[in-house]
């Protein structure tokens, strides 16, 4: 193979610099250790029991994988997915794992359940529940 038909594809993956791919769950409901995946329904961020793939970047963004959408959060607080990125999320490690990382929005790790399951921060939405969200990468390797 030649190296001339490598470049495209070299030049395309640098330009989104993609730091890892993951899939993102609700790790702790009201202090409480759980696992609830996290999907995208139509433009919005919400539980179910399959869960979404994401890939984060060094801007500071989470995109649906094979999309062209963003995670963000709108003007009622509701996580959703837009065409521009949002570089406001960040990932820290979690304890001793080197797979699993703490999100944050704007320097804060607690997000909302709401009670349709959609996921908020700092939202009014009903029925609301404290939570943490794990970014786990997917397929990593020491």
């Amino acid at each position: 193979m030649k190296l001339s038909s490598l470049l495209p594809f070299f030049a395309l993956a640098s330009a989104y610099d993609i730091l890892r791919a993951g899939m993102m769950y609700v790790s702790k409901l009201d202090g409480i250790p759980t696992r609830k995946n996290l999907i995208s329904q139509g433009v919005r961020l919400v539980v179910a029991t399959e869960g979404s793939r994401f890939d984060y970047d060094k801007r500071g963004s989470l995109k649906l994988t094979g999309s062209g959408r963003y995670l963000s959060v709108n003007e009622a607080g509701k996580l959703v997915f837009i065409d521009e990125p949002d570089t406001e999320f960040f990932l820290t490690r979690e304890g001793s794992s080197r797979s699993r990382k703490r999100l944050s929005y704007k320097g804060n790790t607690i997000f909302q359940m709401c009670g349709d399951d959609s996921i908020g921060f700092k939202s009014d939405c009903e029925d609301a529940r404290n939570v943490l969200i794990t970014y786990e990468d997917i397929n990593y390797q020491m």
